[in-house]
């Protein structure tokens, strides 16, 4: 099965042990997946790192959200890792850390970067872009699936949400005309190039044209004469 990393995050693999249950294995299609879940780390950068670095902790995640700086990822999307409470969830879903914790709001960074994860689960996993985004649906919560407060209220559902429908949203007339035009003005110089290129060329063309026009009539009179 391909491996499905994230560009735009600084990759740390973690342990290979702390994917997967017996009978599932490691990993599942990106098919497979229907939603994503936010948690906060209750926890700071260094800890979290450790935690993952850790093969004897039962405890693995894709996505590391730091205060500050690109996500990190530690396992392929496709991974089945230990987050979600219980194999089903595991399988279903897939979890992100966020640093800090409970009062702690994310930080600008922080909402950029999980937005943009959600962005990217959505253009890769079916089942999530087959329904807009909507809470209890594709976007969970840590605490709506087990007994934790967790995330504590940190992740600001209502502009993440924002975001995400105005990338569903189809282009107004407006915008559609926006971009015939920066398309015909950026394309305008390049097609005047390539005429006066082609006009320059044009008597190098004829010549060679009407060399294979004479070849082919002399490859016919060969045939004609053999027969």
């Amino acid at each position: 099965m391909s491996e499905t990393w994230l560009p735009f995050a600084v990759r740390r693999p973690g342990p290979l042990n702390k994917r997967g249950y017996f009978g599932t294995g490691p990993t599942r299609s990106l098919a497979l997946v229907e939603g994503e879940v936010k948690h906060s780390a209750e926890g700071y950068k260094q800890v979290m790192l450790d935690i993952i670095a850790n093969p004897n902790i039962d405890k693995s995640w894709p996505m590391s959200i730091f205060k500050v700086g690109p996500p990190e990822q530690h396992y392929p999307l496709e991974a089945i890792c230990w987050i979600n409470d219980g194999p089903a969830n595991n399988m279903r879903y897939i979890g992100m850390e966020h640093e800090g914790v409970a009062g702690e709001p994310l930080t600008p960074s922080q909402v950029q970067w999980t937005t943009e994860i959600s962005r990217a689960l959505r253009a890769l996993c079916p089942q999530m872009a087959a329904n807009p985004p909507a809470r209890r649906v594709n976007l969970w919560e840590h605490r709506e699936m087990a007994q934790t407060a967790c995330p504590s209220g940190r992740i600001p559902w209502q502009g993440i949400i924002a975001a995400l429908q105005e990338d569903d949203m189809p282009l107004s007339q407006d915008d559609l005309n926006k971009i015939k035009t920066l398309i015909r003005d950026e394309v305008a110089p390049l097609k005047a190039w390539l005429t006066e290129d082609i006009d320059e060329a044009k008597p190098g063309l004829q010549s060679r044209v009407i060399d294979i026009h004479e070849g082919v009539v002399n490859i016919r009179k060969h045939f004609k004469d053999i027969a």
